[in-house]
């Protein structure tokens, strides 16, 4: 999935240059209170997220419902990380690290949990897979939620920064981009 990730970033570059159809909606039902500006990219969804500091304690331990790759554009966070012996139950113990910007990392199985708390404000691109054909019970998810979208404006100027992260991370990795 990282692969995937990086081999998407030029692309993601492109289309938001392009002004191609992003959509965004702010998660602030639990912490930490994220903006999340996504579209697909061949079968895939690339998320752009900003995250609100928050306590420990605020943010929640949790597995996703698909494969996904993870990349600190800006910022970090801290992160524990568990893995549960089947898919209704909770892990029994989780290793704590922190990710700085630049750090990346992947989610390939559908017992993995984890559970992120920014240090600070930050910003991720990360890309999903295709759903995992069995799931664990405590996955939650956002859509039909009722969640508010970010008016064009905010949207438009929040990719503009993202465009700059990923040309400066393109730059540092010596990937190459159009433009």
């Amino acid at each position: 999935m990282l692969d995937l990730l990086y081999k998407t970033i030029p692309e993601v570059i492109k289309s938001i240059d392009n002004n191609d159809t992003w959509q965004g909606v702010l998660i602030n039902k639990r912490q930490p209170y994220t903006t999340r500006i996504f579209r697909d990219f061949n079968g895939y969804r690339v998320c752009l997220h900003a995250f609100e500091k928050c306590k420990t304690d605020e943010s929640i331990p949790h597995p996703h419902p698909w494969p996904g790759a993870f990349l600190i554009l800006d910022g970090g966070y801290e992160q524990e990380i568990g893995f549960s012996e089947d898919l209704t139950s909770l892990p029994k113990t989780f290793i704590k690290t922190v990710f700085k910007t630049g750090s990346s990392y992947e989610i390939i199985e559908p017992n993995i949990f984890h559970k992120i708390t920014p240090l600070k404000y930050t910003r991720t691109i990360s890309i999903n897979g295709p759903d995992f054909e069995e799931q664990h019970s405590l996955v939650r998810r956002t859509a039909n939620k009722n969640l508010k979208e970010i008016p064009t404006e905010d949207l438009d100027k929040t990719l503009f920064c993202y465009k700059m992260l990923l040309r400066k991370f393109c730059n540092m990795e010596g990937i190459l981009y159009a433009g």
